[in-house]
């Protein structure tokens, strides 16, 4: 016997039902007919149909709980052999954001942070099957020299051991040239995100340069000729358009249609500024956006997301943040922060430091604070609970309130508008 998942989330049309599964994070849409067969006989459905169907979890076997089925795969995705590590290769900026959050005690990486890194890497990577290193600021090209020193190093250590590496770096473009984009490319870091905040006018008034200038033109023109260039490499470069209320509707989608439409290694997608803490947000606070804002997004990025696209690193096991002076911490956004205290809860951050042995004895009680995750009664059966568990920082999962259900149905009313919306163009 077959049974409809409880994670599944449905809106009616005249002629079809379109299904949303949480677990999957897939949409797929079912004629009215069909889905009554479901309901009432299995033997009626078109088997082409089922397998789409329970590929992606929207159909269960009726003896398999949904929930455990998901905490199994939660689990595995947790303790995986895999190390995520995000290293702050600078507290210090080129920008001076109207909205930035970090106010860090300004710090490099040097010699000792390369010595002992090296020997951490050195001395784990037969523990794991893949290396992921996001590289972070700050700016983290101030400092590109070190950077792609450590990159190849890196990529050469996983090499020898038969280990993946793959990078990523956010930057915000200024000095990401056509030479150093390759250079990093070569060096294992595949996958790079460029912040891009609306038109010329928008950009340069919210990411101006330390100096007071702008920086628009000149991150345009870095990455039109690393469009140009011929090289077949591998690489994706995702454009972040950050909004508000008042640049929402002055994208910079037109200008990026123009210039990296039809080059498939760029993509481009809005994203709402948040308050992420700091002073510099109150002069915005009243423009911010709501989640349920409906923004564009040609990646296709609300749907089809694998439990790593959904969740923060800071849950997994091994995934860390580390900072210049080699102290490791569960969250970047919170650097330099012991305990976080967020809407009346608190986890432990601090994990422990690198010694120049390149050694970290890990602090057990923030390992357990992140990574033991106990579901509580009334949320076992609630059918939002994958939504507030993957799709949240895990800082605000499981609020236990009818607040959440509110928020969560609102992202799938919203992830329902965008699949309607994308079927039209």
């Amino acid at each position: 016997m077959i049974m409809l998942s409880k994670y599944n989330f449905y809106k009616e049309e005249e002629s079809r039902i379109i299904i949303y599964n949480s677990i999957s994070d897939n949409i797929q849409t079912i004629n009215n007919e069909d889905f009554n067969n479901i309901i009432e006989n299995e033997a009626q459905i078109n088997s082409e149909q089922f397998d789409l169907l329970f590929n992606n979890d929207m159909l269960i076997l009726d003896d398999l709980d949904d929930a455990r089925k998901f905490q199994y795969r939660l689990n595995k995705f947790v303790f995986s052999q895999e190390l995520r590590i995000t290293v702050l290769v600078t507290t210090n900026c080129n920008f001076t954001c109207s909205y930035c959050y970090q106010d860090y005690e300004i710090q490099y990486i040097d010699d000792e942070f390369e010595h002992s890194f090296l020997l951490f890497i050195k001395r784990n990577i037969k523990n794991y099957k893949n290396l992921s290193i996001s590289w972070f600021g700050g700016e983290p090209l101030i400092v590109s020299k070190r950077l792609l020193n450590l990159s190849n190093q890196i990529s050469k250590i996983c090499k020898e051991a038969g280990v993946s590496y793959m990078g990523n770096l956010t930057s915000n473009g200024f000095n990401l040239t056509e030479k150093l984009f390759f250079q990093l490319v070569n060096s294992g870091i595949k996958f790079f995100q460029v912040t891009i905040d609306g038109n010329k006018e928008d950009h340069d008034s919210l990411r101006k340069l330390k100096n007071g200038k702008g920086s628009y033109e000149r991150i345009i023109n870095n990455l039109k000729q690393i469009s140009y260039n011929p090289s077949k490499a591998f690489f994706r470069i995702g454009i972040r358009n950050n909004v508000y209320r008042n640049n929402v509707h002055k994208s910079f989608f037109e200008e990026f249609k123009i210039h990296f439409e039809n080059d498939r290694r760029f993509s481009y997608f809005q994203y709402p500024i948040k308050d992420w803490g700091g002073e510099k947000i109150n002069a915005i606070k009243n423009e911010l956006l709501s989640d349920d804002e409906i923004l564009i997004d040609n990646t296709n990025s609300f749907m089809n997301r694998s439990f790593s696209e959904r969740t923060c690193y800071a849950v997994r096991q091994q995934g860390f943040s580390i900072t210049p002076d080699l102290k490791v911490y569960k969250c970047h956004h919170f650097t330099g922060k012991a305990v976080i205290n967020q809407k009346g809860m608190s986890k432990v951050n601090f994990v422990g430091k690198i010694d120049l042995e390149g050694n970290l004895k890990q602090n057990e009680k923030t390992v357990s604070d992140w990574n033991s995750l106990v579901i509580p009664n009334e949320c076992d059966e609630c059918p939002y609970l994958v939504n507030c568990i993957l799709d949240n920082c895990p800082l605000i999962a499981l609020e236990k309130n009818e607040e959440c259900k509110v928020r969560e149905q609102s992202k799938i009313d919203t992830r329902f508008n965008k699949f309607i919306q994308m079927e039209k163009q």
